[in-house]
């Protein structure tokens, strides 16, 4: 029997991966198995494979090097469903084809934020800073248990982001004069973060294409979240690196909103929390100071990392 899906290495998904043909017939296989009607609609973003089915599903294949996604995000959305007031996708089956796990998941109405970002007025650019941040406060507010393929020992797992950034980035082309800075403005900011904190359920990405928007009688709400693959339990503060750079831009006035939303009192708005946020923002596992320089570029003047955290991140 010719198999439904090709034997890759990560190099080589890397580069197929935007080849929708050669997707289809594991597709196929999948909608018959689970009656899925409608149209195939290819999603290219992102890193899995995924597929709109009809109007009401995805289908989402994981290669097999990427199988601890597809744990991760079984795990997440099976502890988020059903309890919280906003969307995310609901899982509906799961299987497997050639060695590739994959997920059917409900689909998501609406649009990403940023496609109608620039479009909306400033009233409700903090008006949907603030349900963001409420929304971000409901999902750390599940409880963890069961939820061991996401656990993180996290001092190690900072020490080791810590370790290799400098490296990071200069493998996605950070220029040397940010470089040089690194190790210093990462040592000036550890006596600021707690020995000792509440872990949570952490997205870990919410820039981009995840936060869903609808559109209800001329005013735009938030509707849900997606994508869970690279969830993990940890630091709640990491989850809002993603936040300052991609929802609320370096402005601070969506900054805030955002964080008294979540449920930070207004004294806790600190130099402390904002060294904090840029260096979480150095050491997320998807980190490119490179591309956050093109999408929020700082004033010319900025040449310093601590002055690049007040650019991007004051309240």
């Amino acid at each position: 029997m010719v198999p439904l899906l090709p034997a890759l290495t990560a190099a080589e998904y890397t580069a197929a991966h935007p080849r929708t043909g050669l997707w289809l017939p594991a597709l196929q296989e999948i909608a018959r198995r689970h009656g899925l009607e409608g149209t195939s609609t290819r999603f290219g973003d992102g890193t899995m494979v995924v597929f709109a089915v009809g109007a009401h599903h995805v289908v989402k294949l994981y290669p097999p090097h990427c199988a601890n996604k597809y744990v991760c995000e079984r795990a997440a959305l099976a502890r988020i469903q059903g309890r919280v007031d906003f969307a995310t996708p609901e899982l509906v089956a799961e299987g497997e084809v050639d060695g590739w796990p994959y997920l059917v998941m409900t689909r998501l109405r609406g649009v990403p934020i940023d496609k109608v970002w620039g479009q909306l007025s400033e009233a409700e650019r903090l008006r949907l800073a603030s349900a963001a941040g409420e929304a971000v406060a409901r999902l750390h507010a599940l409880p963890l248990e069961n939820l061991q393929p996401l656990a993180v020992e996290w001092g190690g797992f900072i020490q080791r982001q810590s370790v290799r950034c400098v490296e990071r980035q200069r493998s996605q082309g950070v220029a040397e004069s940010w470089l040089d800075q690194i190790p210093e403005y990462l040592e000036s900011t550890r006596a600021h973060f707690p020995s000792r904190f509440a872990a949570v359920l952490l997205h870990t990405e919410l820039g981009p294409g995840h936060l869903y928007l609808v559109e209800r009688a001329g005013r735009w709400e938030l509707e849900g979240l997606i994508d869970f693959a690279d969830a993990m339990v940890g630091h709640p503060e990491y989850d809002f690196a993603a936040v300052g750079l991609f929802i609320t831009r370096g402005d601070p006035r969506w900054l805030r909103a955002f964080l008294l939303a979540y449920g930070y009192a207004p004294g806790e708005l600190t130099p402390a929390l904002r060294e904090r946020l840029m260096a979480y923002t150095l050491l997320h596992r998807y980190s490119n100071l490179r591309w956050y320089l093109e999408q929020v570029p700082p004033p010319p003047a900025t040449r310093t990392l601590a002055r690049l955290a007040m650019d991007w991140w004051s309240f």
